[in-house]
């Protein structure tokens, strides 16, 4: 897999800029360098198996409506709200924006100096993509395909949010994206050094990415101004 560092942000978007050539690439960050597998695949199921994961389906569709004034339209986007609001599911997150990934790769300190951040760069093509979410099931996967949500809430719209959504294997076994040969050459990433995630936040803050416009309610602007007047672990050698 193609491999690049970046200390600042101007040395990120030229990567960007030079490696992504056109229109059809996917970004996901992370603040370390784990495998690409949704949680479910990271729980413990007392079955093991689809079960579990279709009875959490089905028993969040019977309580959703005292939550939402209208039903999801089809079961991805069952899955996207499910995702959206903290339940494991077999999804990812993805962006359109590689500012957007970035700032999640970085958001926070490293809780380790040794292991570095990465964003992660897709190259995906029509075929990657779900073309009829209303005759194509997610239960029932043969490969790891691509969707974008509908906009359930203001966080996926301004964040560009796509997900990816995964199939175990037969003996509902999963493999991490990076490792399926569906992906060979097709995947790339920028790896980011703990020591520049402090500059990095600020940079991203001035061109308007920070807590506040990535979750536009309360909770993002009160989180925003917690780090605007404070100093996270990583700040105190120059932020004043």
């Amino acid at each position: 897999m193609k491999t690049f560092s970046a200390s600042t942000l101007s040395q990120y978007v030229d990567i960007i800029e030079d490696y992504c050539g056109e229109d059809k690439w996917l970004f996901r960050g992370q603040q370390e360098d784990w495998d690409m597998l949704p949680r479910l695949a990271r729980i413990l199921l007392p079955h093991a198996g689809l079960q579990d994961e279709q009875s959490m389906i089905s028993e969040l569709r019977r309580n959703l409506a005292q939550y939402v004034s209208s039903q999801p339209a089809n079961d991805w986007d069952m899955l996207a709200i499910a995702q959206h609001h903290g339940m494991a599911t077999r999804l990812l997150d993805w962006t359109l924006s590689p500012l957007v990934a970035l700032w999640f790769a970085i958001k926070q300190p490293a809780q380790t100096s040794d292991r570095k951040a990465v964003v992660y760069m897709l190259n995906h093509t029509e075929k990657d993509l779900v073309t009829d979410p209303n005759r194509t099931s997610p239960f029932d996967l043969e490969q790891t395909l691509f969707f974008i949500p509908n906009t359930i809430t203001s966080r996926i719209r301004v964040q560009r949010g796509y997900f990816s959504a995964h199939g175990p294997t037969e003996n509902y076994e999963w493999l991490p994206l990076q490792k399926h040969p569906t992906f060979d050459g097709r995947l790339a990433k920028i790896e980011i050094s703990p020591y520049d995630f402090s500059w990095l936040r600020y940079a991203l803050d001035r061109c308007g990415i920070n807590h506040a416009s990535m979750f536009p309610d309360l909770d993002g602007l009160c989180a925003y101004l917690t780090w605007s007047y404070s100093l996270d672990a990583d700040e105190k050698k120059w932020k004043n």
